[in-house]
């Protein structure tokens, strides 16, 4: 597992990808267990910070046909400016 590089320290460790998609319906639970993983990941040193950034749907998908990729493109920069800004 890609995490264990991680932890080792290695300096020429892969890229670590954590990107996941939780789904299910209203009420399952789906936001406390991302707040618990979060905590997990930030006290293992995997993540700088324990902030999570939510969205829904309409904050990636546009009404317009051809508009959701810059919706999304554009919801992705400000996330990975913010993390290049933790480090």
């Amino acid at each position: 597992m890609q995490v264990n590089f991680f932890e080792s320290g290695v300096e020429d460790a892969p890229d670590l990808n954590l990107h996941m998609c939780f789904c299910g319906n209203s009420g399952t639970g789906k936001t406390e267990v991302v707040r618990i993983l979060s905590r997990i990941l930030y006290e293992t040193g995997v993540l700088p910070e324990t902030k999570l950034t939510e969205t829904d749907s309409q904050g990636l998908i546009s009404k317009y046909v051809g508009d959701t990729a810059s919706k999304t493109l554009a919801k992705t920069h400000i996330l990975s400016k913010k993390s290049r800004n933790l480090h």
